[in-house]
């Protein structure tokens, strides 16, 4: 498979990484794969990339199923980011990223930043608190 390992690519966010720990099992459960030789190696490369996002090494296929069963359900259940909070309450309020920016005094480069939780993005204590009474006033929870 060619597709880069989703763990610790820029911008990625914990419901990313969920959602393709998702697929990649959909794809070893569901036999989408055949039995020739080129689909035994996407199956290896497959069952690889979810060791690694799992942080298991798999024995057993029992050990397999559990292991990413429970990665799946720990994981899926990740609090949202403050950037996808940020990027909710900015679209809840009908601005652009520049309009945001212009509105709390920084650069869109900085709101960009925050929304794709980049290191070094850190948002503002401004911004917290503009997000926090935006998504109050649309009545949405945090």
């Amino acid at each position: 498979m060619s597709e880069q390992s989703s763990e610790g690519a820029v911008g990625r966010t914990p419901e990313d990484i969920v959602e393709r720990v998702r697929n990649l099992y959909a794809i070893i459960v569901n036999g989408e794969l055949g039995d020739d030789e080129d689909s035994l190696m996407n199956r290896v490369c497959i069952v690889r990339e979810l060791e690694k996002i799992t942080g298991k090494q798999f024995r057993t296929t029992a050990e397999f199923h559990r292991e990413v069963s429970a990665f799946i359900a720990r994981k899926g259940r990740v609090r949202e980011s403050v950037g996808s909070q940020i990027r909710r309450a900015r679209a809840k309020a009908g601005l652009t990223m520049k309009g945001l920016a212009k509105e709390l005094g920084v650069a869109t480069k900085m709101v960009r930043g925050w929304e794709l939780n980049l290191d070094g993005y850190a948002p503002t204590p401004e911004a917290i608190a503009w997000m926090d009474k935006t998504l109050s006033e649309q009545g949405e929870k945090k």
